[in-house]
């Protein structure tokens, strides 16, 4: 996360009330969630092992109907998914890329600075 301005107190005070507000509204069925992962996960393994089991024994009738079963239950699961407790991931990222608008320009400022001095500067007296 990023507060930018030019009164560090302002932005301080800013970006912990951002962050506050952004734990402070953590679901309240968030046990739920992570427990219908579970089950999401315990019920695709065993689903995925009836079908190698079923495979193992050989006969067309034995797996065909496991097959779609599991093709249908992950249909649901992808299809599907976060419409019993939907719920929002915010996800802040707090570095920045090199090539960022406000990197170029203290590159651009610095080249700039540096032209400046070289040019002002250090030619004359080299002449």
């Amino acid at each position: 996360m990023s507060v930018e301005g030019i009164d560090p107190v302002w932005v301080y005070d800013k970006y912990t009330k951002i962050a506050k507000f952004l734990k402070s509204k953590v679901a309240w069925y968030w046990p739920l969630i992570i427990l219908e992962k579970f089950v999401i996960f315990a019920v695709t393994l065993l689903l995925i092992s009836n079908v190698i089991i079923s495979l193992r024994l050989g006969e067309v009738v034995y797996y065909i109907d496991k097959i779609v079963l599991l093709g249908v239950w992950a249909f649901l699961i992808f299809y599907d998914t976060r419409q019993i407790w939907p719920y929002a991931n915010i996800r802040i990222r707090s570095n920045k890329s090199i090539f960022s608008k406000e990197n170029l320009m203290m590159f651009l400022l610095l080249a700039v600075l540096v032209w400046v001095v070289i040019e002002g500067t250090v030619s004359p007296f080299l002449k």
